[in-house]
């Protein structure tokens, strides 16, 4: 959350974030833990948040507004979210 906390204080007013996308079919907040280089052989990619839990953390360090890109990339395991203050 700390690396999000930044993002947030130094952002004025659109965060543009795409990530890896899992769990999207929970509607919950919910991620996949990734322990070694499961996901793309990249030992550095320990998460996949589902699109419920990116905006759950991104309202958390106070974005109030979001809107899902490229809704069809989430089958294919991108989230593409503009998040406002």
């Amino acid at each position: 959350m700390r690396p999000l906390e930044h993002v947030a204080s130094v952002s004025s007013d659109l965060l543009v974030l795409d990530t890896h996308c899992a769990a999207a079919d929970i509607g919950q907040p919910a991620m996949i833990f990734y322990p070694g280089t499961e996901l793309n052989d990249d030992p550095t990619n320990w998460w996949g948040p589902n699109p419920a839990a990116v905006e759950a953390m991104l309202g958390v360090v106070g974005f109030s507004r979001f809107e899902r890109k490229n809704p069809k990339s989430i089958k294919s395991g991108r989230f593409t979210v503009h998040a406002r203050h």
